[in-house]
């Protein structure tokens, strides 16, 4: 009656499915559980991803190793309890969302990175972000031929702070370049000295405004302008008829 757990799983949630005494819960004891809920119980115990079930009318949980970071503080006692007292500060939007899965209302549902406000860790309230898939789980017997949503849950609020951080960081790096690139410019603009940019072989590429002022010298690099503005300049300089 109990094989499809088997008689040494691996994992703390194995062991505590198989000792908790399910006569007490909403479920009943495990030799009156259907085939389709033991099944599902048997694949989230097989899996490594965050996996949970949410059984019957009441949603009553049930939940692999991997699923336990997500609860914090209420595991363990989480396990065997309906979804309305284990998730109560987001069941006004969780409760219906997998009510109409049960109903049949819709067939899934999935979300990446879905912000909820909880309480996890004592009276500690955080925002956090989960990505999740809703899936139903069928059941002949049951009504709508749905018996429970099998959930898939992948907490991503690190990520989300992290990638936020760094979009800040940009932000604030790209804010103070331009403000570097204004102050550059205005130096630029209004310098009486005579600056200039040059490539590596010692050509100019752009000069300030100060060169023309004080120079005659093209603002704009043009070659054939500067050559001309340079060898009138020298011939000038050594006093050729051009002077």
């Amino acid at each position: 009656m109990t094989s499809f757990i088997p008689a040494n799983p691996p994992g703390e949630m194995a062991r505590r499915i198989r000792e908790m005494d399910w006569s007490s819960t909403l479920l009943g004891g495990r030799e009156t559980w259907p085939q389709s809920l033991r099944l599902s119980v048997a694949l989230i115990l097989a899996s490594g991803f965050p996996m949970a079930i949410r059984w019957g009318p009441e949603l009553v949980l049930i939940y692999n190793d991997a699923y336990r970071p997500i609860l914090r503080d209420k595991h363990p006692e989480a396990l065997g309890r309906p979804l309305r007292e284990v998730w109560w500060e987001v069941y006004p939007e969780l409760g219906p969302l997998n009510e109409a899965i049960l109903r049949g209302d819709r067939e899934a549902f999935f979300a990446e990175d879905l912000p909820w406000t909880v309480q996890r860790q004592g009276t500690i309230v955080e925002d956090a972000r989960f990505t999740i898939s809703y899936s139903p789980i069928p059941d002949e017997a049951a009504p709508n031929g749905i018996a429970g949503v099998l959930t898939t849950c992948i907490e991503t609020t690190e990520r989300v702070r992290k990638e936020k951080a760094l979009r800040v960081l940009n932000e604030r790096l790209e804010t103070e370049i331009a403000e570097r690139i204004r102050e550059r410019d205005r130096i630029w603009h209004v310098s009486e000295d005579l600056l200039a940019v040059s490539n590596f072989g010692g050509y100019f590429t752009s000069v300030i405004p100060a060169w023309t002022t004080l120079l005659g010298w093209p603002r704009v690099f043009q070659p054939s302008a500067w050559r001309t503005a340079f060898a009138t300049r020298t011939a000038r300089g050594a006093g050729s008829p051009g002077r």
